[in-house]
């Protein structure tokens, strides 16, 4: 994926500085949260978002106390970013009712693969189902177990 110049400068302009600005950020990552998410989906609206970008970002958050980073590319996948390295799942394709609750979907899903099996991996993996299923779902239905587990199987993560 080719990040454009405007695409990095929407990421800057509305995701770093405002936050830095407000100081919440730093707030926050004073109590180097287990985990921080990065819902990139919502900056990039119609863009296609540069990997490279996504990863950037995330080692600063790390760089700047977070632990963990989950990061949500929308259509495009999820990475894990923290300090033991970077994971991607590509999304998987699937009909799409609607986007409504999907980044909720996935970062849930992640908690329930960490709470169920104590591994990172196995908990990326729930949540890229868990996102996907979302979509498969009309306005703010609630995931299909059905759908859930037909779709963990096929996901697919990717050290990078």
């Amino acid at each position: 994926l080719l990040a454009s110049s405007a695409a990095s400068d929407v990421y800057k302009r509305q995701v770093m500085h405002t936050a830095l600005i407000h100081g919440w950020l730093n707030r926050l990552l004073r109590y180097r949260s287990c985990l921080f998410v990065l819902r990139f989906g919502d900056v990039f609206v119609g863009e296609e978002i540069a990997l490279t970008v996504a990863v950037q970002a995330a080692l600063e958050l790390l760089e700047m106390g977070a632990q963990n980073v989950l990061v949500s590319l929308g259509g495009e996948g999820a990475l894990w970013v923290s300090e033991s390295g970077v994971m991607f799942t590509p999304a998987i394709p699937v009909r799409v009712q609607s986007t409504v609750g999907a980044g909720d979907a996935m970062v849930g899903g992640v908690m329930a693969g960490l709470e169920k099996t104590g591994d990172v991996r196995r908990a990326l993996a729930y949540g890229a189902a868990a996102g996907c299923a979302s979509v498969m779902t009309e306005g703010t239905q609630l995931i299909r177990p059905d759908d859930f587990a037909a779709l963990l199987p096929q996901v697919q993560i990717q050290d990078v």
